[in-house]
């Protein structure tokens, strides 16, 4: 083995990773609920819903890293999408008050009503 090239060191959690013979082949539910940074519970749910492609061998599931990866680049890539298109399309009214506001020039003259107080002299 080359002594550049080292396996991926135990996260502090004690979970093992995978050993490097296996080390972009196949994943179980708890690799790739690390991977994608999410719950084993979420990772579950997506692969029953068939969002996320894997297949239940046994009483667990098992992820090909390759296919997470380009499901994970796919999704990313729709959603910036997403929002590209909604921030180029839709103005979005404010609903903050301050926002509503107009604020009149300084040089304008207040709107004719009451006459304004004259200020109290001082003895």
């Amino acid at each position: 083995m080359d002594p550049d090239i080292r396996p991926p060191e135990a996260p502090a959690t004690g979970k093992t990773t995978l050993p490097p013979s296996l080390a972009g082949l196949t994943i179980n539910a708890a690799q790739c609920a690390e991977l994608l940074f999410c719950s084993q519970a979420a990772v579950e749910e997506l692969a029953s819903r068939g969002e996320l492609p894997g297949t239940k061998f046994g009483r667990g599931w098992v992820f090909l890293t390759e296919q997470v990866v380009k499901v994970l680049g796919k999704r990313c890539m729709e959603e910036a999408d997403k929002r590209r298109a909604r921030s180029e399309d839709a103005v979005v009214p404010s609903t903050r008050r301050a926002d509503r506001l107009i604020v009149s020039a300084p040089n304008q003259r207040r709107p004719a009503g009451r006459k304004r107080r004259p200020l109290p002299t001082l003895d």
